[in-house]
């Protein structure tokens, strides 16, 4: 009797168990709806940037942020980092001429999803050596490997010149017997092949598009320290051509100053200031890429002074161009007429410092001459000696 009850209560509970197992699929969906891949959204892209391990530098295992991570996406986070030697083993101390990689595992953020083949995977601007699911929607990426850095160099600028040119400077590195630079379309494209630099801290870019932006990256290499350091990469920039030649045209009402254009410039800046002093008085921003002139208030230029000016084209990031230039004379605004006889003497007389014109910036060359202006003018001319003596007439003025 116990038997039979005994195995009546295991059938049922096996038919049960059974029933659990093996539900129908119209019970299933009711119960547990799946969601569907097409309700979550593909990360195109993941691109992060790692700072390398440096020489001599332990590796504290209990902080997985030690080794800095820089995540320019939000729709994914860092689970973990961990870096290893080529045997595969945790190293103590980062060692000079030794090769590590990092392996990262990404989780996307809610709403979202990973796909090993169809996303793009970026360390250090690029591709990883390998990259795996680990399950779950998480994405396990291998670094190529890294030598233990030496210091990163620090970019000092990144400028426009002339030919389609674009340089780069940076800061030299004392273990460093070569520099690997790098070069890129900003913001969506890929680093190419490493350019080599020896013996110098410069690298100049060729045949680059007008109006497109780019992004350098430069690290240092070496032979005794295993391999290229962790690199610097610039802002972005706009490269733009050099203006056309300025010329100015100096009127009673103001002088106009025009420019060739800069091919790929969204504007321009306008500057000028005394000549060879370095200092500019004022920059005025011309907007438009075909706005190429712009007329200066009468009073700006003094009269027989020599100004530098100078136009370069911009862009939205604040990129400029190489610069154009031209030396000016100011003129008065009642002096600019140069076929009138008294042009050339005023101007001369002006150059010397002989003469200033007046406080508006005019000269008034039909006006009365007073006696003691006259001797003020010789007095210039002869250098403007010190005097003494007794003044014996009395009518000074």
């Amino acid at each position: 009797m116990k038997k039979t009850r005994f195995f009546g209560l295991l059938m049922a509970a096996a038919m049960a168990l059974g029933l659990f197992l093996t539900p129908s699929v119209p019970a299933l969906a009711e119960e547990a709806p799946v969601l569907e891949e097409a309700g979550l959204e593909l990360v195109t892209s993941v691109i992060l940037s790692v700072r390398q391990p440096e020489i001599g530098q332990s590796y504290n295992y209990t902080d997985e942020w030690e080794y800095s991570i820089k995540d320019d996406n939000n729709t994914f986070y860092v689970e973990s980092i961990l870096w290893e030697d080529e045997a595969g083993v945790r190293p103590s101390v980062f060692e000079a001429g030794k090769n590590y990689h990092c392996q990262i595992n990404l989780t996307p953020t809610a709403g979202y999803y990973l796909d090993v083949q169809s996303t793009t995977y970026m360390i250090n601007g690029f591709p990883p050596a390998q990259r795996s699911g680990l399950g779950l929607n998480q994405i396990a990426l291998r670094s190529s490997d890294m030598g233990p850095c030496m210091a990163a160099p620090i970019i000092q600028s990144v400028y426009n010149s002339s030919n389609n040119d674009a340089v780069l400077t940076w800061q030299t590195v004392s273990e460093a017997d070569k520099y690997l630079v790098y070069f890129r379309e900003y913001p969506n494209g890929s680093f190419g092949s490493p350019q080599t630099v020896s013996g110098t801290n410069r690298y100049r870019a060729t045949g680059l598009t007008p109006g497109a932006q780019y992004q350098f990256a430069v690290a240092a290499d070496s032979s005794t320290y295993g391999g290229p350091g962790n690199q610097s990469q610039s802002a972005p920039f706009t490269y733009m051509g050099q203006p056309g030649a300025v010329t100015v045209t100096p009127a009673s009402t103001g002088t106009t100053v025009s420019w060739g254009p800069s091919a790929g410039a969204s504007g321009y800046i306008l500057r000028y200031g005394p000549q060879n002093s370095g200092v500019w008085y004022d920059e005025i921003p011309v907007t438009g890429a075909s706005n190429m002139t712009n007329t200066v208030g009468p009073r700006a230029f003094q009269g027989g002074q020599n100004y530098d000016i100078q136009v370069v084209g911009t862009a939205a990031d604040g990129s400029e161009s190489m610069p154009s230039a031209a030396v000016f004379m100011g003129r008065f605004s009642d002096v600019t007429d140069e076929s009138l006889f008294y042009f050339n003497p005023v101007y001369w007389a002006a150059q010397n410092r002989i003469t200033t014109g007046w406080d508006d910036n005019t000269f008034r060359p039909m006006g009365n001459c007073t006696r003691a202006s006259v001797v003020t003018f010789l007095w210039r001319m002869a250098g403007s000696p010190a005097v003494s003596g007794a003044f014996p007439f009395s009518d000074p003025t």
